[in-house]
């Protein structure tokens, strides 16, 4: 599940390696193998036998997202509240203060599998177009749930980190470098691994910006005037554009806005409370949507239940969920005006 190796330099590969599956993705299987390698890690890092941790694949995808399968049927926020909290103590224990963390990305890592890599103090990627990077899960009317808001919240600060959640949208990494979700960029994986063990060589110690005394979030916090219009601005256009029938960016606005206010891990605390609550209202409207979402769609594939249209049939209606035609308009006599009217029929 994951392997373990130190090098002469005492820099630890972590290589996840998920059997019996062909990509990596978060569960709690892996969840749970990370504790065991966790405590290996802390005794290491106690006897000064530990300079840097890498994590990479053995998969041509880093983590390709979560495996929800197991969560069908929860319906009970609290429940959902205790397992969102579970897996940030995990990504939470990875990050402490102490030894640094890369993550090597090798591939695709989408949803709580970025999030992994955002608990990293530092991220490469393989410069390969075909890896896709980010947060689709508004695609499934969800926020991240294992800290991705609230640390992309400190990495990009509150105007910035939005759009990059609420779009649900998955970058290349050499646009995710752009937008600021990965650090440095590798031509291949050989390289990438030369570079992650370069840049922990140089660090002597891993601290993220909301475990320091002097940490900010970029932009300021929503207490202040300026990132308070912000906050409005968005929620207005969050209210034109959904008309109040789409939770899931109003909780994601709604998590960086209050989660600006306080402490990292209290801010964390409030994610995962607005995970459950949306997950658990998911599973109560359509029981079936988790098993149906195991893992996000390849970008090139249409979601289940559209198909897709050729493109010269025009942009706006490339997908179109099954059952409904294409409509054209014939040109007919209104009874008694005398002038020419159209009616719309299927094809």
């Amino acid at each position: 599940m994951i392997r373990y190796q130190k090098d002469t330099d005492n820099i630890a590969t972590l290589t996840l390696d998920m059997q019996g599956r062909n990509v990596n993705i978060i569960n709690h299987e892996i969840s749970a193998a990370f504790s065991p390698v966790l405590e290996h890690l802390k005794k290491e890092k106690a006897r000064r036998a530990l300079r840097g941790v890498i994590i990479t694949s053995a998969k041509r995808s880093f983590l390709a997202g979560g495996d929800l399968e197991y969560l069908h049927g929860a319906t009970d926020p609290k429940a959902l509240f205790e397992f969102s909290e579970k897996l940030k103590g995990v990504f939470r224990d990875l990050e402490r203060p102490g030894v640094p963390v890369v993550a090597a990305i090798n591939g695709t890592a989408l949803g709580t599998g970025f999030e992994l890599a955002l608990a990293c103090h530092h991220r490469i990627a393989v410069d390969d177009p075909h890896i896709r990077l980010g947060h689709p899960e508004t695609t499934l009317g969800l926020m991240p749930g294992s800290g991705g808001v609230i640390r992309l919240l400190w990495l990009l600060g509150l105007e910035r980190a939005f759009p990059v959640l609420e779009g649900g949208q998955s970058y290349a990494p050499a646009e995710a470098l752009q937008v600021g979700l990965v650090d440095e960029l590798a031509v291949n994986e050989r390289a990438m691994i030369d570079q992650a063990k370069e840049w922990l060589l140089q660090m002597p110690e891993g601290r993220r910006p909301w475990d320091t005394a002097s940490g900010a979030i970029p932009g300021g916090t929503a207490n202040s005037a300026a990132v308070a219009q912000v906050v409005s601005r968005l929620a207005a256009g969050i209210a034109r554009k959904y008309r109040n029938n789409y939770p899931a960016p109003q909780a994601i606005l709604s998590t960086l806005a209050e989660g600006s206010k306080v402490n990292f891990d209290t801010a964390c605390r409030l994610e995962s409370r607005q995970y459950a609550r949306l997950l658990a209202g998911q599973q109560e409207h359509d029981p079936g949507f988790l098993v149906r979402s195991e893992r996000y769609p390849r970008r090139d594939q249409p979601a289940q239940g559209l198909r897709q249209v050729p493109p010269a049939q025009g942009r706006r209606h490339r997908r179109r969920p099954d059952g409904l035609g294409h409509r054209r308009f014939l040109p007919v006599d209104r009874a008694g005006g005398g002038t020419k009217g159209r009616i719309e029929t299927d094809r």
